[in-house]
């Protein structure tokens, strides 16, 4: 069942489409009264139009008004002059069937009969019509001109509708939780030596006993200088006693072959004691060991959050919907925290770093845009004309401004528009002309066109036809 819907002379846009959103049927039928002035405008219908598909609702609009019923045919809406021609009648209800035509009457065998007679006549009738009269087409293409202009527009969270004179649209905040992990090796590096090791005999070449204390310089015959690492004590003449060394630097310049320790270095020892390495001492090295150095830290932080920051810009392009779009610019990743699994100087050779936190985007969407573009190029078509939809184009231009809840940027708007010519009265005024005649009077008329003609068929008729149904307008 469908519900009546009553248009007021004095409605716009805004109140009409919340009308048809608080009607509670899906199937509609709109009444349009006369001098309803905004629907005049097939702008207005197009509009109109593209709320309806959205509701998901089935209008059908039933007017007198002939501009009203013109405007609404080319959006695309099921136009009728009255109810009588729908073929239904309101009752009490406001619900009644749009679709009455379905219906399969009981007539009877008479009746039918009658009415095959009736459509063999008709048909007869239009064969003859169709042979005898003449058809004419008139092809008048208006000139046009483009209209051109940039546009600032505000996409913000703060405003709900379109607003054309203030240029603002509104716009949503998308948001994705993010987490990443990220490996590096490592650049620092640490040196790290260690003193070579190994064992001497002293023999003592006095004739009395002799302590040799800790740290007692002994030599190699290369120049290399070992300490004792604990205190002996020699017996007189001859005594001897084994003492663990230690190269005095670090490195493996200690490391020196059997018998090369032949010298004690210190005074009294020098002249009494007798010293030899039976083994050649060992463990004297220098090594390499790699680090975390603060570069690493830094390094490793910049390459995950680009990382992050690509992958957060693909969750809110898959977040958002097919007609809404994002400035990068509006792109933040609030409260990220990020945790290395080693710390600042950390002997490692790789370092990880875990980044959490999440990212968002303000969202707007492209058919908002259009529409501001299309309402700010129609206030700049010239008298005269009208504003041809189809060619609308919009090119969305670099952001220039932005904030926590809005972002600030620029369109450039192209459309062309075309001079108004009202067909009806065409037909009017051409009906009975001959060509040469009609020609002469759209020349006059209509000085600024692309494109004119005149034809009629067949050519040995030399007038306009006067039904309305054998003439054309085409632009």
């Amino acid at each position: 069942m469908a519900q009546v819907v009553y248009a007021e002379p004095g409605d716009e846009l805004g109140s009409l489409v919340r009308k048809l959103e608080e009607a509670e049927e899906s199937d509609l039928v709109l009444l349009v009264p006369k001098r309803t002035a905004f629907l005049e405008d097939s702008l207005h219908w197009n509009l109109l139009q593209r709320h309806v598909r959205s509701l998901g609702k089935l209008v059908v609009v039933v007017t007198q008004d002939r501009e009203v019923r013109h405007g609404a045919r080319q959006a695309g809406f099921a136009v009728y002059r009255s109810l009588r021609r729908l073929k239904f009648r309101p009752a009490n209800s406001q619900s009644v069937n749009i679709r009455p035509f379905l219906r399969k009457g009981r007539a009877s065998s008479l009746l039918v009969a009658l009415g095959a007679v009736s459509l063999a006549v008709l048909l007869f009738l239009a064969v003859v019509t169709y042979l005898v009269f003449p058809t004419g087409a008139i092809i008048l293409k208006p000139i046009s001109q483009d209209v051109a202009l940039t546009i600032s527009v505000r996409a913000s969270q703060e405003t709900s509708s379109v607003g054309p004179a203030a240029g603002q649209i509104p716009a949503r905040l998308v948001q994705s939780p993010l987490e990443g992990t990220d490996t590096i090796d490592t650049t620092g590096h640490k040196t790290s030596q260690s003193k070579a090791r190994g064992e001497v005999t002293l023999l003592n070449r006095t004739p009395a006993p002799m302590l040799v204390p800790i740290s007692t310089t002994l030599a190699s015959s290369q120049g290399t200088e070992f300490l004792t690492v604990e205190q002996v004590v020699l017996a007189p003449s001859g005594g001897t006693a084994r003492s663990l060394i230690a190269a005095s630097q670090s490195g493996p310049s200690g490391n020196v072959g059997s018998m090369a320790i032949d010298r004690a270095i210190d005074q009294p020892y020098a002249e009494a004691l007798a010293v030899w390495n039976e083994l050649p001492t060992y463990g004297g090295s220098t090594e390499q060991t790699s680090t975390v150095s603060a570069q690493d830290q830094s390094n490793l932080r910049s390459r995950l959050k680009g990382k992050l920051t690509k992958d957060g810009q693909n969750q809110l392009q898959a977040l958002k919907a097919k007609s809404e779009s994002i400035y990068p610019e509006t792109i933040i990743f609030p409260s990220m925290e990020e945790s290395f699994d080693k710390e600042l100087g950390a002997e490692a050779s790789n370092l990880t770093l875990r980044m959490k936190g999440s990212v968002k985007g303000l969202a707007f969407d492209g058919q908002d845009v259009n529409m501001l573009a299309q309402k700010s190029i129609e206030a700049q078509v010239p008298q005269g004309f009208r504003l041809l939809p189809e060619t609308v184009q919009v090119a969305p231009l670099e952001a220039y401004d932005w904030g926590e809840d809005w972002v600030a940027f620029r369109v450039n708007a192209r459309a062309k528009a075309s001079a108004i010519v009202k067909s009806d009265n065409v037909i009017d005024t051409l009906r009975g002309m001959s060509p040469s005649d009609a020609r002469a009077y759209l020349e006059r008329q209509f000085p600024q066109k692309e494109q004119l003609s005149v034809t009629i068929k067949p050519l040995s008729i030399d007038w306009i036809p006067v039904f309305f149904w054998k003439l054309e307008v085409r632009y």
